[in-house]
């Protein structure tokens, strides 16, 4: 017996092929050399459980897709079309989203419980915000008239426990330069959720739609942590003057950007 490559499908990274007798005409039917996973209640072939397990450890890191074929053929290894790793790509970030909303959403209602075990009030959270971009807004200063950056993550991170867990995550993105995003010209995955002429740097608003996200879970903020250059506690305060919260937050400076901003005006004064 022997493996008949004239029947073999590649399905990514998974295989099928079928076995062949070198001594006789018989030829048996083709195999698949993976695990295959089928989703309840959807008609069609099986997902192989390798690509979908490719795609989660490249969330994991800094490379790609395009990285990723290219290690692949490097090592002498068939690798996926770019079109059915980013068809994988976008299953499995759909669902690692969901499991990160659970998650997060279970972590508040524990904040909550700590609170009551600790004989303070439930509802009340000390926060640490803070926005993190693809590449530094201030990067294209004199270069682009446009913002250097296309992507922004604001996290925003509990200190009432010393694991300091991330309560909320809001990700905006420029990624698409059709507006409204939901056009039909689009897939259903196209993620832009930011128009090219809105500011990108708006903390403020990111601060804002987390902490409404909180307040659905029974949490408003006590104490906020941020850096000096950021209107993130601008929309805390503005909620408790609106009613929308009922806790008054008080303001702190971030020690690592207070120091860090400290210590270049304290150059700049040296070299003049």
């Amino acid at each position: 017996m022997d493996f008949d490559f004239k029947t073999q499908e590649c399905r990514g990274l998974g295989w099928r092929i079928g076995l062949k007798c070198t001594k006789c005409t018989y030829v048996s039917s083709v195999y698949s050399l993976y695990e295959g996973r089928k989703k309840p209640g959807r008609k069609g072939r099986d997902t192989v459980q390798m690509n979908c397990a490719v795609q989660v450890g490249l969330t994991q890191t800094r490379i790609g897709n395009s990285a990723m074929r290219l290690t692949l053929m490097s090592a002498n290894i068939p690798a996926p079309s770019e079109r059915g790793m980013q068809k994988s790509a976008n299953k499995v970030c759909d669902q690692i989203e969901e499991l990160n909303k659970t998650d997060m959403g279970g972590l508040r209602k524990r904040i909550r419980e700590i609170n009551i075990h600790l004989g303070n009030p439930p509802n009340k959270v000390d926060l640490m915000v803070d926005a993190t971009y693809n590449n530094p807004i201030y990067s294209g200063g004199g270069k682009t008239p446009f913002q250097p950056a296309s992507q922004v993550m604001f996290s925003t991170i509990e200190h009432n426990t010393k694991d300091q867990y991330v309560l909320d995550l809001v990700t905006k993105n420029k990624l698409c330069n059709i507006w409204p995003p939901c056009d039909s010209e689009h897939s259903s995955h196209c993620k832009g959720n930011l128009p090219l002429a809105s500011s990108i740097g708006n903390e403020q608003a990111y601060c804002s739609e987390s902490l409404e996200n909180l307040k659905r879970d029974g949490l408003e903020v006590d104490k906020l942590v941020t850096d000096s250059d950021t209107g993130a506690f601008k929309a805390a305060d503005k909620r408790y003057k609106c009613g929308t919260s009922c806790t008054k937050p008080q303001h702190y400076l971030d020690p690592i950007h207070l120091t860090r901003n400290f210590r270049k005006k304290h150059v700049k004064v040296c070299e003049t």
